[in-house]
């Protein structure tokens, strides 16, 4: 299976038309994977969740704090099976196996900080996933 993965900056995907955004590029680019940074949703409850991620797809949210931040990985679960997950201050991160193949990686979400005196932490986070899984890697970055 090639898997198809988008990740994109939404800056805030509480409203209608970034929904509709989102709608539109699973209909016309058929991803399996969607990383969104920047959600701005401190929720994990917030309908506009629910009403865009019905199934096949399944998702995990780390919330925002305020109106600042928010991280979510989504997947096609007709393709991805997601075996174990780890919650980080900037990650978000899963142990994925596809469905066709029995094939398990590791994805991680990554919504770096944007504070300077933020970078000891968020190395560290990223040691710690490393630490946490030792399967072949993707990092969704932006």
């Amino acid at each position: 299976m090639a898997c198809k993965l988008v990740t994109w900056n939404v800056r805030g995907l509480a409203n209608d038309e970034t929904c509709g955004a989102v709608r539109n590029l699973i209909k016309d680019v058929k991803p399996v994977i969607i990383i969104l940074q920047e959600t701005k949703i401190s929720d994990q409850f917030d309908p506009s969740l629910s009403l865009l991620w019905r199934h096949p797809w399944r998702f995990e949210h780390i919330p925002s704090i305020g109106l600042s931040g928010g991280l979510l990985v989504a997947w096609n679960s007709d393709f991805i099976e997601v075996v174990d997950s780890l919650k980080g201050a900037f990650s978000l991160s899963l142990i994925c196996k596809e469905i066709d193949t029995d094939f398990e990686w590791l994805l991680s979400g990554i919504y770096g900080p944007s504070k300077s005196g933020n970078r000891t932490q968020f190395f560290q986070e990223l040691v710690d996933i490393r630490a946490w899984s030792q399967l072949p890697c993707c990092l969704g970055v932006i």
